[in-house]
């Protein structure tokens, strides 16, 4: 009886040893996976968010990128390594700033320093692609990149620069990148969302009860 006993520990001992090794991988899998995200959500506090935009960096490393579309700015977290460039493009959907002819309104570069030097090399319909110069002299952590928008200085964004056969078009807004919560209707027409992908879609008003009974649409 206790050698069947002590052969019972053993079996479990070892089973339990195999769960451990099955697990531990798991384990570290998810740590590498979230530890992206997790260095983001960070960086990104109050109302900035994550922002995901094609970039290429010299000397330097960057741990994160913010978008605050509240302060029409974006944060970049870099960790600088002599004298580098950072090259971005900043996709019009995220922040597209005008003058008041709809021509675009210059950046500004402010380093946790002072602010940095920079090029625009192109803009298109689509975004504007930035070449920014720093230096571990001119920057710590971190530099922001906004518009020169002040206090009683109007200015425009690139929704309200469209055409207005642009912008009363679903189509033509989702192509020029506005995002479906800022989806304008034309004439009477009701902005809601389709159930199956939560596209925007836009019906008359007394369509809606029916596609959402339908299963269409979803409830607002």
């Amino acid at each position: 009886m206790i050698i069947h006993s002590t052969l019972y520990e053993d079996l479990r001992k070892i089973k339990n040893m195999k769960l451990v090794w099955a697990v531990i991988p798991l384990v570290l899998f998810g740590i590498i996976g979230v530890q992206e995200s997790f260095a983001e959500n960070i960086f990104c506090k109050y109302a900035s968010v994550p922002f995901n935009s094609e970039y290429e960096i010299v000397n330097g490393q960057v741990n994160a990128l913010c978008l605050d579309k509240n302060a029409l700015a974006i944060e970049i977290f870099i960790i600088p390594d002599g004298e580098g460039i950072l090259t971005l493009t900043i996709p019009r959907n995220s922040i597209d700033i005008r003058n008041q002819d709809c021509t675009d309104k210059e950046f500004i570069i402010t380093g946790d320093k002072q602010n940095l030097k920079f090029n625009e090399l192109n803009a298109t319909h689509d975004s504007r692609k930035l070449e920014i110069f720093f230096s571990e002299q001119e920057l710590d952590e971190y530099f922001v990149i906004t518009a020169n928008v002040m206090i009683g200085k109007p200015y425009k964004l690139g929704y309200d620069c469209l055409e207005k056969s642009d912008r009363t078009s679903l189509k033509k807004q989702i192509a020029n990148g506005i995002s479906s919560d800022n989806i304008i209707c034309r004439d009477s027409l009701v902005l809601i969302f389709k159930s199956e992908d939560n596209s925007p879609a836009c019906v008359k008003h007394d369509s809606i009860i029916k596609l959402i009974e339908y299963g269409w649409a979803k409830s607002p």
